[in-house]
């Protein structure tokens, strides 16, 4: 059970660095459009 929480856990960061990659590459094209569109 701690190893499948251990791996979930890891999941759950993983997605979330995602996340965080996703919502900044996406500010920094909208700044990118905002500033030279």
């Amino acid at each position: 059970t701690s190893r499948a929480l251990c791996s979930s856990k890891s999941s759950i960061r993983t997605t979330l660095c995602l996340l965080c990659v996703i919502l900044c590459c996406g500010c920094s094209d909208l700044v990118l459009i905002l500033f030279f569109g």
